[in-house]
């Protein structure tokens, strides 16, 4: 809902939150890579978008964020 609403922060937290309660969704990894890139952190959305690689290795839209 907050990413809904446009806010990055707590959108952020909560994806953080279900990361460390649900480690393997990579669904999660996914769009809080996107919001470190919102955010301009540059190596978090690297490392989250190579997570969600390794255990989908042919997710094209984490590659095309990964690229981008």
């Amino acid at each position: 809902m907050y990413l809904l609403l446009e806010n990055i922060a707590e959108a952020f937290t909560d994806y953080s939150q279900v990361i460390k309660l649900a480690p393997d969704c990579t669904e999660a990894y996914l769009i809080r890579g996107c919001l470190f890139s919102d955010l301009e952190d540059y190596q978090g959305a690297i490392l989250d978008l190579t997570e969600v690689i390794k255990k989908i290795p042919d997710d094209v839209t984490a590659y095309l964020q990964h690229g981008y």
